[in-house]
Order: structure tokens, then sequence, then C-alpha cells
């Protein structure tokens, strides 16, 4: 990105769109005088993080959905606490017994190779602590999800406890 390009003023601001609330409209000025607008629906990363899930531009076209600047907006969305508390408290999330919401859970998916790498692992884990947090049975859960055998499920869950991602634990106790 030339200089000229870069962005002098991110504007972020709550917005309903079409009667759904959550949306962001966010508003850009660049150096070299251009002006964008979009509104942007965010969705739970963790608990503390969003990430864009959707966006909305009036006539998109191929130079004008290159030109939104979506980490950037992503970025302010979680650094800006006002923003936060607004998407957090239009998010569809379910509540549990004490009225604390439940973030969703991810779901495994059956890795279509047969490499499994650090990023795999970190998915494993993730689906391991929601499962946990949903009061399942996580082995059990994870091998449904992913019609894979229990038995394997488990050699991927001692692997990402081996690598760190999910805390050490004695056989047969469920700890996340």
């Amino acid at each position: 990105m030339t200089r000229e390009r870069a962005l002098t003023k991110l504007e972020l601001s709550p917005a309903i769109v079409s009667g759904t609330r959550g949306w962001v409209q966010a508003r850009w000025r660049r150096r070299d005088g251009s002006k964008g607008d979009v509104f942007a629906h965010f969705r739970p990363k963790t608990e503390e993080r969003w990430y864009l899930a959707t966006i909305l531009l009036d006539y998109p076209t191929s130079a004008r959905l290159r030109d939104v600047p979506l980490a950037r907006i992503e970025q302010a969305a979680n650094a800006d606490a006002e923003i936060s508390q607004w998407i957090m408290e239009s998010s569809e999330l379910e509540l549990d017994a004490q009225g604390r919401r439940i973030w969703p859970r991810h779901r495994l998916k059956r890795p279509t190779g047969r490499r499994l790498d650090d990023a795999f692992y970190a998915r494993v884990a993730t689906a391991y602590i929601g499962a946990v947090a949903h009061g399942l049975n996580p082995a059990k859960t994870l091998a449904e999800d992913s019609d894979t055998p229990q038995g394997t499920v488990n050699r991927w869950i001692a692997t990402a406890r081996e690598k760190g991602m999910l805390p050490a634990t004695t056989p047969g106790k469920v700890i996340a």
C-alpha cells in the first residue's frame, strides 16, 4: 500500500441493519482524500475477541471490496470498549442456569489429509474446551462431531496435551 492510500481516520459506530442489532458502521478516510464506509457484523472468536463475519457494501465491485480495511476494522472493534460491549449485548449467545453467556461450541471436523499440524491440535483443544464448557463428555463429543473412532480422538487429545494446548490431567479426569 502506498503512503497516499494509508488510512488517516477510521470511525466505528453501533448500527441496526434490517432490524438486527450487533452491526457496526465503519467509515474511513485515506490520505489521498478517498472515503469509504461499510456495515460489519461480528461473531465471537473467544470470550474477549470478535472476528469480522459479514460486511455489507453498496455496489460491491472488486476494487471497492479490496479497498475495505478489514483487519483495521476488526482490530478497532476489539480495541473499542463501547463497540465491543454493543457487539456483546447484541450477540445471540445462550445463557446457562446462572444467566452467564455460553459461547458457541466449536465442532471438530475430521482432517482431510494425513498430516496433522499444530493448527489442527489447536482446533482439537478448542473443541475439547467447548465440549467441557457445555457439560459434555469431550472425547465422545469430539468423536461424534468428527465421525472418528474415539481411540483416534483420544490420541489427538493426548497430543494436544503434550504440545501444551491443554493442561495436564490424570487419566479418566476431565480437566480443561
